[in-house]
């Protein structure tokens, strides 16, 4: 990667940061428009019922789809919205990476289980991490695996703050998701 790429992959990471910031502060509105009842599985019907199957682009940058799901199935509960955090997406990113060597058989260990240390060296604060994880074929399935895997997680209000990562494994021909939940 060069100099320029990366310049390139930070506005379009901020791209995404403005637009997830966007719709989260609507969130609501949405929501109640839609007339969503305050429980999970209708969140989560929602969710995966709005299209979010797409081709698998080459790019590392989290899905807004994704962040987009996530807080859809946290609008459906009594809590508030979760918030972005720069530090909850960069664990996301190297939680997501450890799992990209490793299916492209490039790893010396296994895959991150537990974030909270990495959380931690990289100065965040939270007492709790939690790592959500999903992979598949498209963005559509692995996401619906990341949210069933986090199906409990997600609507704990004990978690406030989230961060989100996408990569595309060109060796296993899998989307990699990973969301990381951050609590007190």
């Amino acid at each position: 990667m060069t100099d320029g790429d990366g310049a390139a992959n930070r506005a379009e990471r901020r791209a995404i940061h403005v637009k997830w910031q966007s719709l989260r502060s609507r969130t609501p509105e949405i929501l109640r428009g839609a007339g969503i009842v305050a429980s999970i599985a209708p969140s989560v019907a929602l969710a995966l019922g709005t299209g979010l199957v797409q081709s698998a682009p080459a790019g590392a940058e989290p899905s807004p789809t994704l962040a987009d799901a996530v807080a859809q199935m946290r609008g459906g509960t009594s809590c508030p919205a979760l918030q972005y955090d720069p530090l909850a997406e960069h664990t996301a990113s190297i939680v997501n990476r450890s799992t990209d060597t490793y299916l492209s058989h490039q790893a010396e260990n296994v895959p991150v289980e537990d974030a909270f240390p990495i959380y931690r060296d990289l100065g965040g604060k939270g007492a709790k991490v939690k790592v959500l994880l999903g992979a598949a074929d498209n963005d559509g399935d692995a996401t619906k695996g990341l949210l069933l895997q986090g199906f409990s997680a997600i609507p704990d209000c004990s978690f406030t703050t989230f961060g989100a990562d996408r990569l595309w494994n060109a060796d296993a021909g899998k989307v990699l998701l990973a969301v990381v939940l951050v609590g007190s």
